[in-house]
C-alpha cells in the first residue's frame, strides 16, 4: 500500500514527498506555511519507495530498505528497533505509547464534547420550538411563527399535530393547521381530517385548505359534510375544495 500525499489547501499544489508529519514546512508553489498532522499509525512508511509496512518490520517488504521511525520529540529518524533517540535521548517506545494514550484520551474527550454539543443543540431547538408554538397563540405573530416552524422541517411535525389536536387556544390550532399545510408532510392528513370537526370555524376552514394542498382525496366525505356548516365562508371553502379534489 502506497502513502497518499495531500495537496496544499491554499493553492492545490502537491506537498513534498519528504516532509515529516507535525513539522511545519512551506508550500513550494504559494509559500503558505503548512503542517501535515497525522494520528499515530501502527505502520511504518518506507523512506525510499513510500510503501506502508507493518510496525514489526525492520526492512521494507517491497524494496528492502532499512526502515526508520521518527522520534516523537525531535523527529530525528531512528532505526525501528531503537529504544533511545540518537539526538535527544528520549525513550522512543515509551514516548510513542504515552502519545498513543494521550491521543485516545483526546478522542474520548472530543467524542464527549460532540455528544454534549448535540444535546445542547437539541435542547436549544426544543426551546425555540416551544417559543414559536407559543407565538401561534397570537394572530399578529402567526406569519413569523409559521414560517420559522416550517424551517424546522420534520422536527416540527409532532409538536404541530399535538397543537392542532390539544391546544385550548383556537388561534394556536388554526395557526398549526396553516403551518401543517406549508410543511408538506402527508403524515398530517389524518389529524387535519379530525380538525374538520373542530368547534372553531377558523380551524375547520384552514384544515380544509391544508387538505387541498395535500390533495387528500380521502377527505372528500368529511369535507362534504362541511357544505352544511353554519358559517358561510366555511361552506364555500368546502364546496370549492371538493371541486379542487376531483
Amino acid at each position: 500500500m502506497k502513502l497518499v500525499h495531500i495537496n496544499c489547501p491554499s493553492c492545490g499544489a502537491p506537498t513534498p514527498q519528504t516532509i515529516n508529519p507535525k513539522q511545519p514546512f512551506r508550500c513550494s508553489a504559494c509559500g503558505s506555511l503548512l503542517m501535515m498532522a497525522a494520528e499515530k499509525s501502527v505502520s511504518i512508511i518506507c523512506p525510499q519507495c513510500q510503501t506502508e509496512n507493518h510496525s514489526f518490520c525492520q526492512y521494507c517488504s517491497v524494496c528492502g530498505t532499512r526502515l526508520l521511525v521518527d522520534c516523537p520529540i525531535c523527529y530525528l529518524p531512528n532505526l525501528v528497533e531503537a529504544e533511545v533517540c540518537e539526538r535527544c535521548g528520549v525513550n522512543i517506545p515509551e514516548e510513542l505509547k504515552r502519545r498513543e494514550e494521550w491521543t485516545e484520551i483526546k478522542k474520548n474527550h472530543d467524542r464527549m464534547r460532540k455528544d454534549a454539543l448535540v444535546v445542547a443543540l437539541k435542547d436549544e431547538q426544543k426551546a425555540e420550538m416551544q417559543r414559536l408554538l407559543a407565538d401561534l397563540d397570537e394572530p399578529d405573530r402567526h406569519t413569523f411563527a409559521i414560517f420559522y416552524l416550517c424551517q424546522q422541517g420534520e422536527a416540527a411535525l409532532e409538536p404541530l399535530l399535538e397543537t392542532l389536536r390539544m391546544d385550548p387556544d383556537p388561534d394556536a390550532r388554526y395557526g398549526a393547521a396553516r403551518a401543517l399545510s406549508m410543511l408538506g408532510d402527508p403524515q398530517a392528513i389524518p389529524t387535519l381530517i379530525e380538525a374538520l370537526s373542530d368547534p372553531e370555524p377558523a380551524v375547520r376552514y384552514w384544515a380544509i385548505d391544508a387538505l387541498v394542498v395535500y390533495q387528500a382525496s380521502g377527505a372528500n366525505e368529511a369535507i362534504a359534510g362541511l357544505s352544511r356548516d353554519p358559517f358561510k365562508w366555511v361552506r364555500e371553502r368546502a364546496k370549492k375544495a371538493l371541486k379542487q379534489l376531483e
